[in-house]
């Protein structure tokens, strides 16, 4: 297994494509070594992760080179002007459309669960995402989830909130684990602009060792063809 593709490398930043499997950044439960690691061992600089996936999922990773785009992105993040789009394999059919879902949860750090609720709670924090059913399987829905915040495992809680876990991810109540211990939710486009004010748009490819996400991607071709 290949932990990550390039997707784009700038003097600013740097873009790859994770691998589901793949840490992020170090953890004291595992010794496997973590994309942070990976991704200067391969380019031979000290680089900062800006967004940070879990581990079973795959997708967009921005890495930065210099302060300077550091505190340009994280300002871009906190006024709401950086958009991050997910594909998730849905359990079950799914209708909606450019529907905005908001919730309210707290990080259990015993469970390693969010916990989330509709209606606000003391100390819980919003979680607000739109969602958009793309494609209908016989025993599943492609939604395309687009983040207006970014909490603790958001969308993997909002999803099983709904009663339509991601696929694979039994800790958030699907039926059964994906064989390689992957979920069906990919980081597959993200917006924002340079510090040159450019607006820039990057997309990564489905991964490839993975009949469903294939066939999905062939759908999407005849969709969008």
């Amino acid at each position: 297994m290949s932990e990550f593709s390039l997707v784009f490398d700038c003097p600013d930043f740097l873009i790859v494509n994770k691998a589901a499997g793949v840490l992020s950044q170090s953890s004291n439960d595992s010794g496997d070594k973590d994309l942070i690691h990976l991704v200067e061992q391969e380019y031979s600089n000290k680089l900062h992760l800006l967004t940070r996936l879990d581990r079973p999922v795959s997708g967009l990773c921005v890495f930065s080179k210099n302060s300077e785009f550091t505190k340009h992105f994280l300002e871009q993040q906190s006024s709401k002007k950086l958009t991050k789009k997910y594909l998730a394999l849905v359990e079950a059919h799914l209708d909606l459309s450019n529907t905005i879902q908001t919730h309210y949860g707290k990080h259990n750090k015993k469970t390693k669960k969010m916990i989330i609720q509709d209606q606000k709670y003391a100390s819980a924090k919003e979680l607000s995402s739109r969602f958009n059913t793309l494609l209908k399987l016989d025993r599943y829905s492609l939604l395309e989830i687009e983040m207006n915040s970014g909490r603790f495992h958001q969308l993997r809680s909002q999803c099983a909130h709904l009663g339509h876990p991601i696929k694979g991810d039994v800790k958030y109540g699907a039926r059964r684990s994906n064989k390689n211990r992957s979920i069906h939710l990919h980081s597959y486009e993200i917006r924002f602009m340079s510090r040159s004010l450019k607006e820039e748009v990057f997309q990564a490819d489905l991964p490839k060792n993975d009949d469903l996400w294939g066939l999905i991607n062939e759908k999407l071709n005849r969709l969008n063809g």
